[in-house]
C-alpha cells in the first residue's frame, strides 16, 4: 500500500512543533517520524513528491521543514521556493557532497545535512531553526 503523504498523527497538542517531512524513501521517512515524535513534534507528511509537498504546505500549518534535495529524480527547488516565500525555515538532507550545481543561489543559505544523517545533528538543526532549545 502506497503512503499518500497525509499527516502521521492528529494534532493533539496545539503547541506541538509542526514539522513538514519531505522524503521519498519510506524507510528513511519512518525513522525520522519516530525520532521526531519522540520529541513531541507533530509530523506533516511524509511527502514523497514535490506535488504532495506543495499540497501539504498549502493545507497545513507548518513551523519548520525537513527536505530531501532529490525526490524521485526531481530537485526540491519548487518546495524550497514556496517555503522561503512563506518564511518557513527548513533544512536540506542530501547524499550529494557538493550541491553547488543542484540548487539555485537564492536557496543555498539554508542548512544542509549529509546522508547518512546524524540524528542528533538533525534534531539540533531543527531546534536552531525554530529558535528553541526545548524538546
Amino acid at each position: 500500500m502506497e503512503h499518500t503523504g497525509t499527516d502521521s498523527l492528529p494534532i493533539n497538542e496545539p503547541d506541538a512543533l509542526k514539522v513538514l517531512l519531505v522524503e521519498d524513501s519510506y524507510a528513511v521517512a519512518q525513522s525520522f517520524i519516530f525520532l521526531m515524535e519522540d520529541h513531541g513534534w507533530h509530523i506533516v507528511g511524509p511527502a514523497p513528491t514535490i506535488t504532495q509537498s506543495i499540497e501539504l504546505i498549502e493545507q497545513h500549518p507548518i513551523d519548520v521543514a525537513v527536505l530531501d534535495i532529490n525526490l524521485q529524480g526531481s530537485v526540491i527547488t519548487p518546495v524550497a521556493d514556496l517555503l522561503q516565500n512563506k518564511s518557513i525555515p527548513f533544512v536540506y538532507l542530501t547524499g550529494y557532497a557538493n550541491i553547488d550545481d543542484i540548487l539555485p543561489d537564492h536557496l543555498k543559505q539554508h542548512p544542509i545535512l549529509l546522508k547518512p544523517i546524524d540524528v542528533e545533528s538533525l534534531i539540533q538543526t531543527i531546534k536552531q531553526l525554530v529558535g528553541s532549545n526545548s524538546s
